[in-house]
């Protein structure tokens, strides 16, 4: 087992939650125009890494099973971006800052890992939330790869 101190965010994309250093975060903000939102979005692995390779701002969306969504569904109110990728807006139903936390990471099971899957283990906050540690890099290399 894994025990740290640290400032983390929850990220929740219905009822999948994951949890990263909030060091990795670089803005966190409230989505005012829908419109801005639905005219520049990542709609695939292909857009997404162009958007990043030309600086250009997108928004993204992941699914419960952390596969990029070609739109942005209702309920997705919150955006971060992140260190490693200011130009992408991530949408999440719900963004909780956790501050000088104390976690205990279990691991993945066997039974449900997979070769690149970018959780590096599964925690229980003091509230009875579960989450999934992750960090952004393996997270959006996760993503871009499509490898599930």
């Amino acid at each position: 087992m894994n025990k740290n101190l640290n400032d983390y965010i929850l990220l929740r994309v219905e009822n999948t939650r994951l949890l990263l250093l909030q060091e990795q975060m670089l803005r966190i903000a409230h989505i005012h125009d829908r419109h801005q939102v639905d005219n520049t979005i990542a709609s695939n692995a292909e857009v997404l890494t162009s958007g990043i390779a030309d600086g250009k701002p997108l928004f993204a969306a992941l699914s419960e099973t952390l596969t990029l969504l070609p739109h942005i569904p209702e309920g997705r109110y919150v955006q971060t971006t992140w260190q490693i990728t200011p130009e992408i807006h991530w949408c999440w139903s719900e963004v909780r800052l956790l501050n000088q936390i104390s976690i205990v990471k279990q691991p993945i099971p066997v039974s449900v890992r997979t070769p690149h899957m970018p959780v590096d283990g599964i925690v229980t906050l003091s509230d009875g939330t579960v989450a999934l540690s992750c960090d952004s890099s393996n997270l959006l290399q996760y993503i871009i790869s499509g490898e599930q």
